[in-house]
């Protein structure tokens, strides 16, 4: 991958973790929709380009075994991870009284949230994301079995009517699975078909700027409308499910194919580009630690206004990702025993 197209995805990564976090700490009673939307394009593109980076870096490094592939995962995911997971109950259990039984701390710490706890237990946190990132993981390997871009597809698909099977039939599986398979499958996709570099890629710039605009005005007018919380699957709420599943997937992959427009349209100083990779670099600790970050800093100040709040809590944000920043360089040092990697999402 090339230094610029490098920099554009570091770009996308620190859009994505800044638009994750101001989801959860702004408080916008009027605009809860869009609020929600920050977060679901935050997270998309963090699924997507999780998606195209671990292709593109299998390509660029040589094939590699099942073995070595989810030794890595494991290595970049786990310890911080639980770590963040330790702090989170911790502080949980000393401000608010918080306690978890041990058996959804058991899943947490093994990483089946997303398997379990629709059905079985209480969440922590927000670390649905990392149960999730994980059983796309594990069936990663099956979804870039075959050598052409459209087995991906044809794998996918079976592979989420057997997930949609067990969540009816189970109650198994976290609906938000659901939500952002396909956009993982389609950076698994755009990855394979070399999509960014493609003379059809360039032909759609401005178009799917458009139609980013077009849906963004949707969720503003619209949003309250829309179902936003899209967990309950059942076969009688399939349809409405898979069109607003559609909407949003409409909706992270113009934004992502807009913001690649925009900044390969023109040069940003060296300096900024250095604050946005270190941003990037950081962007799986900030997910990782945000909420316990936020939860002591509201003990602290107890700034209960929301303008007050809204404020505050973004002023606050640059030093979460210092802090950030330096755990990550730290784990990497410890763990890969290397300098800090940046090349991959997590």
């Amino acid at each position: 991958m090339t230094s610029n197209r490098l920099f554009t995805f570091d770009f996308l990564r620190l859009l994505a973790i800044v638009l994750v976090v101001l989801s959860h700490i702004l408080r916008m009673e009027t605009m809860d929709s869009v609020r929600g939307y920050l977060g679901i394009i935050g997270l998309g593109t963090f699924f997507f380009v999780s998606g195209y980076l671990l292709l593109i870096n299998q390509k660029s490094s040589g094939p590699h075994g099942a073995g070595t592939f989810f030794k890595k995962r494991f290595i970049r995911i786990y310890p911080l991870y639980w770590l963040a997971l330790i702090l989170t109950i911790a502080v949980g259990w000393l401000l608010d009284s918080n306690l978890f039984d041990w058996r959804t701390i058991a899943v947490y710490f093994l990483g089946l949230q997303s398997v379990f706890v629709p059905r079985y237990m209480v969440e922590i946190s927000s670390y649905w994301f990392i149960g999730t990132i994980l059983i796309y993981y594990l069936l990663y390997p099956l979804l870039t079995h075959g050598n052409k871009i459209s087995s991906i597809i044809f794998i996918g698909v079976p592979i989420f009517i057997c997930l949609i099977m067990i969540r009816i039939f189970s109650g198994l599986l976290d609906g938000r699975v659901f939500e952002y398979f396909f956009v993982f499958v389609l950076g698994l996709m755009a990855a394979r078909s070399r999509f960014f570099d493609s003379d059809y890629f360039r032909k759609w710039r401005i178009p799917s700027a458009v139609v980013a605009v077009i849906c963004i005005c949707i969720v503003v007018i619209f949003g309250p409308l829309m179902p936003g919380d899209l967990s309950q699957i059942s076969l009688s709420l399939l349809f409405t499910v898979g069109l607003v599943t559609l909407f949003r997937i409409v909706l992270i992959i113009s934004t992502i194919a807009a913001v690649y427009w925009l900044l390969s349209a023109g040069s940003l100083p060296s300096a900024l580009k250095r604050i946005i990779a270190a941003g990037a670099f950081a962007s799986y600790a900030v997910y990782l630690f945000h909420d316990v970050y936020y939860s002591v800093l509201g003990h602290i100040f107890d700034i209960a206004a929301p303008v007050l709040s809204n404020t505050a809590w973004t002023l606050a944000l640059p030093i979460l990702f210092v802090i950030c920043y330096y755990i990550q360089l730290g784990a990497d040092r410890l763990l890969m025993k290397q300098k800090a990697m940046r090349s991959e999402l997590m």
